[in-house]
């Protein structure tokens, strides 16, 4: 081996990865390539995405293999494969905290310093000898982010040291003292799901909260949070003592401000809880009812179930991280309504059915039946777990019809899986998109005849020889959901929707107009036009898009745009996608925003580069609305049916919380069409559109001008103030 010039096989992902490539190839080694499956890193003179493919591919045997944020177990032909030697980075003063998030677990035991080390591979886990290793002070209010910044920054220039010991010849290490080792498997998350257990002193309190602070990384190491006497969780970011309270109870919530809460720990200290969250990323509204109000303790019986029930979760975490990433529509019936309040009521219907077989078995051709509409293609339902604190009740199930033996098969290993901690989408960057989808679940099958969960509008239980659909009295009426039961008991035809007779959905009548008059000027505003023919490409391209996310009957995105040129092109472009729309007035307050959207529960915004920063603080689902053409392939507008809601309009809110109107095809269609004739509205025709887009009389300007072939005007914004 050339020490001055040596191959190098590199595996891992993050950004010391890349730099310590760059400190080999600095120094005139080769990195022969790169194994990840981070899209980010591209470094090396090959990429591959697995160690099988890498040792397929490589022409040349490496002189040395370097493990770098490595968190996939090399198998021992793997550590075997360079000429001289596997060396692996990890981040704790080894033996110590071996396994997975040594600064956290150092940050929560409450220790005064850390390490980072590089030492030489074998088949037993951060076992191997100590070539180079770096120990540095935890500060006092040392995060898990910031801690781990220092291991990555301590990590490459000790990697620096290590490449001048290879060059040296010198790369034989140190035993470990393995009496010393402590092993913390991945399996090992922060206690009780991350739930602050108020018994504990103020200083033990910030140490579990500092040790669950990752930022915005993926974070498998648990969120802290807190209990509150509803039985909601609330995710911390930030905690510290305060100061002494003489007799109060552990627990007991003493001063509230607009961003942080005051409470008594174990030891009399006051812990001061900030940066408060939803598990879904929207800012905590601190009600001030809480003031005074003692905080929930877990029993210890609950805190077994809770760890227990997390181990098994975290074996199955990688699995459920890929289904929550492409989270398709939600599967909703014909004739059911979106939820908007919580039901005083539901409509039951029931029979009888073989008690020795499997609720899948039961449950599959009921499931069958109801995806019968999708043709084919993947849709979301619910499967109901036994609540536990901190763990998702209705779990999303991924189903398509076909064969009802391997659904049943599906249904069953579903309902046997772990239960999926509620925070794991707050989690991980790339899952945070599906709390949308998840609110907008509209089917639960239950293997339980009492579930205890709130009706997301048609539960479908099967327990004891009895199969028992529940529907929510606000989202269906009696009458439709008997037929709909008869349907589904295989005792009726499938229920037929009302024909919308001679009148066609408005954004088809818009699409026949691009289609006679693709030139014809469907919007103006000011010294901008938009032809019928741009409009239509445009509203395609944005279903295409909003199809990607999810789009799909009785779903719904929220429109935060500006009166202006786009805006109609997005609002067709949402229709054509199956889904409804929500305008919301940029004018708004932020809170009035983030309660439409609470209410609402659409699966994104769609917005502009001038409202970006706004619509990132409603949902982490955001669509840009860039007015693009064409660049992701349309494959038509989705099926609906006239009874299908085309939007929700909200009130103001003057005579208390602001109420949605919903909107179907059918109305719109109907008072459109009466409308343009009312007024011989046509070809030729400029229609003012002067309201306000939150204002519904605004629905009428835009539609009845671009479904007429007449030119759409917009107000200037001066038009108002003048």
């Amino acid at each position: 081996m050339d020490r001055q010039n040596f191959t190098c096989l590199l595996i891992g992902e993050s950004s010391l990865l890349a730099r310590c490539a760059e400190a080999l190839t600095g120094r005139g080694h080769r990195v022969v390539a790169t194994i990840t499956d981070d899209a980010s890193i591209a470094v090396g003179e090959n990429v591959y995405p697995s160690f099988g493919e890498a040792r397929l591919g490589l022409e040349e045997q490496p002189d040395f293999l370097f493990s770098i944020v490595n968190r996939v177990v090399l198998k021992p032909e793997e550590i075997a494969f360079p000429k001289l030697a596997a060396i692996n980075f990890h981040d704790s003063p080894l033996p110590a905290y071996a396994g997975v998030n040594a600064p956290s677990w150092a940050i929560f035991h409450g220790e005064t310093s850390h390490g980072v080390t590089w030492h030489l591979m074998r088949p037993e886990v951060d076992a191997g000898d100590i070539l180079v290793q770096r120990e540095f002070p935890i500060a006092e209010d040392e995060t898990a982010l910031s801690l781990s910044a220092k291991c990555f920054e301590q990590g490459l220039d000790g990697f620096q040291e290590l490449i001048g010991k290879i060059e040296a010849g010198i790369f034989s290490g140190v035993p470990q003292d393995i009496s010393r080792r402590k092993i913390f498997p991945r399996s090992k998350r922060l206690p009780r799901q991350g739930i602050i257990r108020w018994s504990d002193s103020a200083a033990e309190i910030c140490r579990f909260v500092r040790a669950g602070q990752l930022g915005p990384y993926a974070n498998d190491f648990g969120l802290p949070k807190i209990l509150l006497p509803n039985g909601g969780l609330v995710a911390v970011g930030h905690a510290a003592v305060e100061s002494v309270m003489e007799g109060g109870a552990a627990g007991t919530i003493v001063a509230r401000n607009a961003e942080a809460l005051s409470i008594i720990a174990g030891d009399g200290r006051v812990v001061g809880i900030s940066e408060l969250s939803e598990l879904d990323g929207r800012v905590f509204d601190l009600p001030e009812s809480l003031i005074g109000s003692k905080l929930p303790s877990l029993s210890p019986a609950q805190e077994e179930a809770i760890e227990n029930a997390g181990i098994y979760a975290a074996k199955g975490e990688e699995e459920t991280l890929a289904c929550f990433k492409n989270l398709p529509a939600a599967l909703r019936p014909r004739g059911l309504r979106p939820f908007k309040f919580q039901d005083c009521g539901e409509h039951v219907f029931e029979k009888a059915v073989e008690s020795h077989v499997s609720a899948g078995e039961i449950l599959a051709p009921i499931l069958n039946l109801l995806l019968s509409e999708e043709k084919g293609r993947p849709a979301l339902v619910g499967l109901y777990k036994k609540p536990l604190i901190g763990f998702m009740a209705v779990q999303p199930f991924i189903s398509r019809s076909g064969n009802c033996k391997a659904l049943a098969h599906s249904i069953d290993r579903q309902f046997a899986a772990p239960a999926v901690p509620v925070d794991l989408p707050a989690r991980f960057p790339e899952a945070r998109g599906a709390w949308m989808r998840i609110e907008s679940i509209a089917v639960c099958l239950a293997n339980d005849s009492e579930p205890e969960v709130a009706n997301p509008g048609l539960l479908v239980c099967c327990a004891k020889g009895r199969l028992v659909l529940r529907f929510a009295a606000s989202q269906i009426d009696r009458n439709d959901a008997a037929e709909l039961a008869a349907f589904l008991f295989g005792e009726a035809s499938a229920p037929r929707s009302t024909p919308l007779g001679s009148l066609q959905f408005v954004h088809r009548r818009i699409s026949n107009q691009a289609a006679n008059a693709p030139d014809a000027i469907a919007v103006e505003s000011g010294m901008e036009v938009m032809t019928y023919g741009a409009l239509e490409s445009r509203s395609n391209f944005l279903a295409a898009k909003l199809r990607i996310h999810g789009a799909g009957r009785e779903s719904a995105f929220a429109l935060l745009l500006p009166q202006g040129i786009h805006f109609p092109a997005a609002v067709v472009g949402v229709l054509k996608s199956g889904s409804a729309y929500i305008p919301l007035e940029t004018s708004m307050p932020l809170h009035r925003l983030r309660s439409t959207v609470r209410d609402a529960k659409p699966l994104g915004v769609i917005t502009d580069q001038a409202h970006l920063h706004i619509a990132r603080q409603l949902t982490e689902d955001v669509i840009l609305a860039d007015g693009q053409e064409g660049t992701v392939p349309f494959d038509g507008e989705v099926l609906i049916e006239p009874e299908d809601l085309a939007y929700l309009i909200y009130t103001s809110g003057s005579t208390g919380e602001p109420k949605a109107s919903m909107i179907e095809h059918r109305a719109l269609a109907h008072f459109i069409d009466a409308d343009i004739k009312r007024n011989s509205i046509g070809p030729g025709d400029r229609i003012l559109q002067l309201c306000s887009l939150g204002f519904d009389a605004s629905v009428e300007e835009i539609f009845s001008a671009l479904c007429s072939g007449a030119t759409l005007v917009v107000r200037p914004a001066t038009l108002l103030d003048s």
